[in-house]
């Protein structure tokens, strides 16, 4: 296997939540590894094709989508400019 070295900007980086930041740092450290070494193994399986990303999606959950997006074709859902809004209409639900 034949490798090139490369410079730190040449790896792509993702924007990330920090809650998911927290799991992806214990989960690497669980297999002895940092954050950056885990998300270069893990893309590197995936552009070879060695390991491909799945899973299973419940049936109840596609049902639930497919009732949002009929609401949504329905006119029968709230929509929202800014967190102001969102928390005045969650306040009025109480």
């Amino acid at each position: 296997m034949s490798t090139v070295q490369v410079i730190k900007s040449d790896f792509i980086k993702f924007n990330v939540s920090p809650k998911f930041k927290i799991m992806a740092e214990k989960k690497a450290k669980e297999h002895g590894m940092t954050v950056s070494e885990l998300g270069r193994m893990l893309f590197g399986a995936f552009v070879t094709g060695m390991a491909k990303p799945s899973f299973d999606i419940s049936s109840e959950f596609l049902e639930m989508a497919e009732q949002a997006k009929q609401d949504y074709k329905d006119g029968k859902t709230v929509s929202f400019s800014s967190t102001d809004e969102l928390f005045k209409y969650l306040d009025s639900t109480k």
